[in-house]
């Protein structure tokens, strides 16, 4: 593959950036070699441009693009993460944290290595992780495997020791996973006013999570996040990596799963959730409801940005309604048999 970004296979190269100003140097196949050249000299680049394939790019924020080369031992591939000002050095450096605590760790928590931060393009270098990405795997004999291996390194995360600047309560959340606010969802959306209101409202006076046991979180885990390689699994995209509740990653995932796979999640959601509880007891687990219905929140917002689709609306309000009886809930992992535990769903979108 040449320099030419028409060229780039996976999406459309985009022509430029504004918010992303070192996006066409970063799609230049001769100076991205200099640039590997520079920040990853045990790579003995052979001589030759690399590949370059754009993954994803999503405009004034984020781009994300592979480096395919020859080295003196064979190919390599890089992931490139550009990010908008100095937001990728700050992912780096919990990058490289967490890199450190995994190698010591057991079990060992897996995630591709952190190689290099470019400071004058604002990106991060990472090895790609290697395996399949587990939506690939959804309907895959293997897709059990997936659940389990998925379900173990989540734990080894959980109980890293591991300091992080960013330590996110669920007020932050709520803000963050709900952009660009709820107020915008209550305009469209005014029979539901009230009910947004109210639960908004309900979630920001609980204080019963401040005390609560925090530790790393992923902060955004979905199947285009795991990459199932031989016996176990790498999570990527660490954006949202920070301290908080364990809830959150478990509550979301299991949420991924019943949006994908619907009545036949109930098998996946058992496995997991023993998984998981093998390696970190699901007694220790807290604010269950309340992440519940952060994420069929989160949801309801992804339907209203989504709002050129005709059954928005209607989308919007199932999430609703699934966050009101996610709060209704008495129970928590810790009060029944994993097997046992039921996640509502009512349609809402992956």
């Amino acid at each position: 593959m040449n320099d030419r970004c028409e060229n780039l296979s996976a999406v459309a190269a985009p022509l430029a950036d504004r918010k992303l100003p070192s996006l066409a140097a970063a799609l230049h196949a001769a100076t991205v070699r200099d640039r590997l050249v520079e920040h990853l000299p045990e790579s003995e680049l052979d001589g030759g441009a690399p590949g370059i394939e754009l993954l994803k790019h999503t405009p004034g924020k984020r781009c994300v693009i592979a480096y395919d080369f020859a080295t003196r031992h064979g190919r390599r591939r890089v992931i490139g993460k550009l990010y908008r000002r100095e937001r990728g050095q700050a992912i780096f450096a919990n990058m490289r944290k967490l890199w450190q605590a995994a190698q010591c760790a057991t079990p060992r928590f897996h995630l591709p290595r952190p190689l290099a931060y470019v400071a004058e393009w604002g990106m991060v270098l990472q090895e790609a992780a290697p395996g399949i990405r587990a939506d690939y795997l959804l309907h895959h004999g293997t897709f059990a495997q997936t659940v389990a291996a998925t379900a173990r390194n989540l734990a080894a995360l959980h109980r890293l020791d591991l300091d992080l600047e960013s330590r996110n309560t669920l007020a932050l959340h709520l803000q963050k996973y709900c952009h660009p606010g709820l107020e915008h969802l209550m305009a469209d959306l005014p029979e539901a006013r009230r009910r947004l209101a109210a639960l908004a409202a309900q979630l920001l006076s609980d204080g019963s999570l401040a005390a609560m046991k925090r530790c790393p979180v992923h902060g955004d885990l979905g199947l285009t996040q795991i990459f199932h390689a031989e016996d176990h699994v790498s999570f990527i995209d660490f954006d949202g990596l920070c301290r908080s509740h364990a809830a959150l990653d478990l509550c979301n995932f299991i949420i991924v799963l019943k949006t994908h796979l619907g009545r036949a999640s109930d098998r996946m959601i058992a496995l997991f959730l023993e998984q998981y509880d093998r390696l970190r007891p699901l007694g220790e687990i807290e604010g269950v409801r309340q992440y519940q219905a952060l994420i069929y929140l989160r949801r309801a917002m992804i339907a209203w940005r989504h709002r050129l689709d005709r059954d928005w609306r209607a989308q919007a309000l199932a999430c609703l309604t699934a966050a009101e009886h996610a709060l209704d809930q008495r129970r928590s992992f810790s009060d029944r048999h994993p097997a046992k535990v039921s996640f509502h769903l009512f349609g809402e979108r992956a």
